[in-house]
């Protein structure tokens, strides 16, 4: 199932279709062929979440650099916070099988498994410059995604996080997530998004 090293800026590349960023139980497979298109998008998004939002561990998210394309049968965003390292990533993996969008809409995220979820979101803090070995992984389970342009290549995909709130999970190599026990949350009350379709 999903997933693809995303070459952005840090350069970050490689393949492994059965698991996402910082999911560090296997390894990425160095046989299987990169995504080769880079991000020419660097832009700042300045629409980042301005409040901090009570019982949070972390609040909001600022893209340096956001690429977005199809890929192997679902859709991916990708948004870091540095072209540096370490490197915290926004990721949107939206599935068609498992129920994802694949047009413009409004979409409730809600408690799932990373495994089957349609619409999933996630965050990957402190990752190296591979986009791997991060130091915590956290999944959407409340909040609307919004999504008001769907292009094609060439295009742009573009829309709104509202009111998400992100659990500390671990993913296994069957790509299913757990909750971790007295984990932290990361709360996105407002991000707007906007790459160009790869």
């Amino acid at each position: 199932m999903r997933w693809v090293w995303i070459a952005l800026v840090i350069g970050a590349c490689g393949g492994d279709d059965g698991k996402g960023a910082g999911d560090t139980s296997t390894s990425a497979d160095s046989s299987t062929s990169a995504d080769s298109t880079t991000s020419t998008d660097t832009s700042t998004d300045t629409s980042t979440d301005p409040e901090t939002v009570a019982g949070c561990d972390h609040n909001g998210f600022t893209a340096v650099a956001q690429d977005a394309g199809p890929l192997s049968g679902y859709f991916f965003y990708l948004a870091q916070t540095s072209t540096g390292v370490p490197v915290t990533t926004l990721n949107m993996e939206l599935v068609p099988s498992n129920g994802g969008a694949s047009a413009s809409g409004s979409y409730p995220l809600v408690e799932g498994d990373y495994a089957t979820c349609g619409n999933c979101i996630l965050v990957y803090q402190d990752c190296d410059a591979n986009l791997d070995n991060c130091a915590k992984t956290f999944l959407a389970n409340a909040g609307t995604l919004n999504i008001t342009s769907f292009g094609s290549s060439g295009g742009s995909f573009a829309g709104m996080l509202d009111d998400v709130v992100l659990i500390e999970v671990t993913i296994d190599d069957q790509l299913h997530s757990t909750p971790v026990a007295d984990g932290e949350t990361w709360c996105i009350d407002h991000f707007e998004f906007e790459a160009t379709v790869q």
